[in-house]
């Protein structure tokens, strides 16, 4: 698993690539994986702030976007969330492995602030 901090102003999109790669660094093959990211407030948070949008780009080399829109990030409140993804592995039994997790800090956005009446 591998830990990454991620910063994003608020309502903006936010979109980055990762590579899933074996130990060795080869890429996964992520053909038939199911994939799910979720943003929490903290560990102890019963229910998702937001979910995270996943969508493999390139299968056979591993490659899987990261996104959060603007129409979901101008609807958090500026401040630090805790954030993992998770993949599932096609077959029986379904094996699901955390492959990134890290703080998600939404920078706070004037528009939003002022568009709220804050």
């Amino acid at each position: 698993m591998t830990t990454l901090d991620l910063y994003i102003n608020q309502a903006s999109d936010f979109n980055t690539t990762i590579d899933i790669e074996n130990n060795d660094g080869t890429p996964i093959n992520v053909a038939g994986y199911v994939f799910n990211g979720v943003v929490k407030k903290s560990v102890y948070s019963a229910n998702a702030t937001a979910n995270l949008v996943l969508t493999i780009v390139d299968a056979a080399n591993g490659n899987v976007s990261l996104a959060l829109p603007s129409t979901v990030s101008s609807n958090i409140e500026a401040g630090n969330f805790l954030y993992s993804v998770e993949m599932t592995a096609p077959g029986t039994p379904n094996v699901t492995t955390c492959i990134l997790q890290g703080l998600l800090s939404i920078m706070p956005s004037a528009t939003v602030n002022q568009l709220n009446n804050y």
